[in-house]
């Protein structure tokens, strides 16, 4: 209910300015004479429970007592109008704080997060674990910030392993990833460490035309040995034979998640070879379904940790990284171009955050550039 009050010369002016402002069915709640003016109290949306109380005579439509004499309410207290008018302004208050969501497209602090969430590209299922571990309470929403930190807890890292203490490593994962590039990189950034003759390269990629030759290229340029294995006793054997190398680095035949031989080949790269760890090579540019497929396909075989590609050609790191915190796998490098050795580096909760976080933002501003809206 609406309460407003208004002055003219006569009533039957006051009355017409009240049925401009308010409608036709607008209330006259009273009418007094101040000087040679008619001052009128008038409603709209006029609620008769609000009065039942108070002993007042039932109040008149305006359109019922045009013409005739004044309805006289003036019984109405002072006390009486003020709660009316509390009330008609806490609600008017409401409605007003519920359009501006409506128009801003916002709701609650919690809805906004988890669009944002959504927005940086994480799947459903990481946003509601986020969400149920973030702090606040029903009347506290958990700032951004906090959501932030949060969201860096989700991940494991393994930090420079690889590069600090060498092993025997086998990157797998689906074709064009860009595992070849990757293993040049850490067979170029080991042999700067701890010299060439502690670095060798395998490749079982046999299946392509020409498969070999990229690996093959970067050896040369490295000046370390490379050798291409066919079989599982071939790689075994191969493996062996450098032995007295602190990193073996094995660059595996790419395969589609969905290859009926996926199974038998994964099974094959542990055979002989105890001390092998496989890393998955994951993608930014694939999208959140072919990364839980990739995750789950390839998860058949032990696998000690990712490696991240393509972050420079990424529009946003969620879909991977929902991938690697749904199967709790830890995450060791980062590449972010195809300069070999310069484009790699370990994996940190925070830069995972951070360049999450700025990719959404850029992509956020290139759609307000285009006239799109954006939640990030």
């Amino acid at each position: 209910m609406r309460i407003e009050r208004f002055a003219a010369d006569d009533m039957s002016r006051a009355i017409k300015v009240v049925k401009a402002a308010m409608g036709p069915e607008a209330v006259i709640l009273s009418n007094t004479r101040v000087g040679n003016k008619i001052e009128i109290l008038a409603a709209s949306d006029y609620d008769e429970s609000l009065f039942a109380s108070m002993k007042v005579p039932a109040a008149e439509r305006v359109m019922d007592v045009a013409g005739r004499a004044p309805v006289d309410v003036d019984t109405l207290s002072l006390q009486s109008e003020l709660k009316a008018l509390k009330l008609s302004l806490e609600t008017e208050l409401e409605a007003l704080k519920k359009r501006r969501d409506e128009i801003a497209g916002t709701g609650t602090a919690g809805d906004i997060i988890a669009r944002r969430l959504s927005f940086m590209g994480y799947s459903p299922e990481v946003i509601s674990a986020i969400a149920r571990r973030c702090p606040g309470d029903s009347d506290r929403a958990p700032s951004w910030g906090e959501t932030l930190k949060v969201l860096g807890s989700c991940f494991q890292t393994t930090g420079d392993d690889i590069l600090r203490e060498g092993g025997v490593i086998a990157l797998v994962g689906a074709t064009g990833v860009g595992k070849t590039t990757t293993a040049a990189k850490l067979a170029a950034q080991f042999a700067f460490r701890h010299g060439r003759d502690q670095v060798a390269l395998i490749t079982t990629d046999t299946l392509r035309i020409g498969g070999q030759e990229g690996l093959k290229s970067y050896a040369r340029a490295l000046g370390v040995p490379m050798e291409v294995a066919s079989t599982r006793q071939e790689l075994a054997s191969r493996v062996r034979s450098f032995r007295d190398r602190k990193l073996v680095l094995i660059d595996t035949a790419g395969m589609s998640q969905r290859d009926v031989n996926l199974a038998r080949h994964l099974v094959s790269l542990g055979d002989g070879i105890g001390n092998l760890k496989s890393y998955l090579v994951l993608s930014c540019t694939s999208q959140l379904g072919l990364v839980q497929e990739v995750t789950k396909a390839f998860g058949r075989v032990s696998l000690h940790a990712a490696i991240i590609t393509k972050t420079d050609e990424a529009v946003s790191l969620g879909p991977v990284l929902s991938g690697v915190i749904r199967t709790k796998l830890p995450v060791a490098y980062l590449c972010d171009g195809q300069d070999v050795p310069e484009d790699i580096e370990p994996a940190e909760r925070k830069t995972l955050v951070m360049l999450s976080r700025e990719l959404a933002e850029h992509r956020g501003e290139r759609m307000r550039q285009g006239g799109l809206k954006a939640h990030a």
